[in-house]
């Protein structure tokens, strides 16, 4: 016994050091990538002709109700043909970044919204646009003629997939 307790106090000393981070009690790490990733890409600072620039915000991943990081901006036209030729603009400003074109605006329910959509990576970029036969379709919403543009990250996208 006496041999043993000069061992294990030997032992005891070449313990092999923890190899988590210090993270404080109660922090979890989001679930997805770092916001960065999302803020990084530069096509939220296309400013497409004849459309004005309304609104922009972030959401982060929390784990719980917001499930991903996403990013939106919002832009609002005159007149329709300045609202389509923005949002293509923007669409192939998009494209020229380096993001990938999924499908092109289509307006597959006839009311009215167009929707484009793109991928980079784990990140997906949605483009809708209301014209005026959304107006018609849905009079209790607001009429505004409005480009939308929204990234949002999903970490299980393999390679855009």
């Amino acid at each position: 016994m006496i041999l043993v307790w000069p061992l294990m106090l030997a032992l005891g000393a070449c313990t092999v050091p923890d190899s988590t981070p210090n993270v404080p009690n109660g922090v979890t790490e989001a679930p997805n990538a770092p916001m960065s990733s999302v803020l990084e890409q530069t096509i939220d600072e296309a400013r497409p002709a004849g459309v004005v620039f309304d609104q922009s915000f972030e959401e982060e991943a929390d784990g719980e109700l917001v499930r991903f990081n996403t990013q939106s901006w919002y832009y609002v036209a005159a007149n329709e043909a300045d609202l389509v030729t923005a949002a293509n603009q923007l669409r192939d400003t998009a494209v020229q970044q380096g993001w990938t074109l999924l499908y092109p605006y289509a307006n597959s329910s006839g009311s009215g919204l167009y929707t484009a959509r793109l991928t980079k990576g784990q990140m997906l970029l949605t483009l809708d646009y209301t014209t005026t036969a959304y107006f018609v379709l849905y009079p209790d919403d607001e009429d505004e003629l409005s480009l939308s543009a929204e990234i949002l990250l999903d970490p299980s996208r393999e390679g855009g997939g």
